[in-house]
């Protein structure tokens, strides 16, 4: 096979450039941003003025919302591999997107498999070894204050 020595060598991703340039362009970046920024600007919204539970259903646990975070994560990875070979001044270019990557794979993880519930702490109090899930509860307490109140 003749090559012409003129010319730069090869990558292992020449063939793959043109796909890799088009899904790790910046303009996709901030579309997928954008589009991601307005979703979580909606589900706060929704969660501070109807329910939590409302938020997650329509928003953040949608599949078009994880989809969305699927679709950077390969915008990222596209965008480190469109600089392969990579030169010892791009070390923090791809740290950083790496670390987003591995932010964005995590959260995905967590909104599939993870367990979501609180605990209520009382000021004074030991707290109690109990995590409430998906209920709604009401303790109220009386006959005890904590140090500094006064009876109404």
């Amino acid at each position: 096979m003749l090559t012409n020595p003129t010319s730069p060598p090869r990558s292992r991703f020449a063939a793959a450039r043109p796909l890799l340039a088009l899904l790790g362009s910046p303009k996709l970046a901030m579309l997928l941003l954008a589009v991601i920024i307005v979703a979580c600007i909606v589900g706060t919204v929704a969660e501070s003025r109807l329910d939590t539970v409302v938020a997650q259903a329509y928003v953040y646990d949608a599949p078009w919302f994880l989809a969305w975070l699927l679709v950077l994560c390969v915008n990222l990875l596209c965008a480190v591999l469109m600089r392969y070979p990579w030169k010892p001044h791009q070390i923090g270019f791809i740290i950083t997107h790496a670390g987003i990557i591995v932010l964005l794979v995590g959260a995905m993880v967590g909104r599939i498999w993870g367990v979501e519930g609180s605990m209520t702490l009382f000021k004074n109090n030991r707290p109690a070894n109990l995590l409430v899930m998906n209920q709604t509860s009401l303790e109220v307490r009386t006959g005890q204050m904590a140090a500094g109140e006064s009876k109404p």
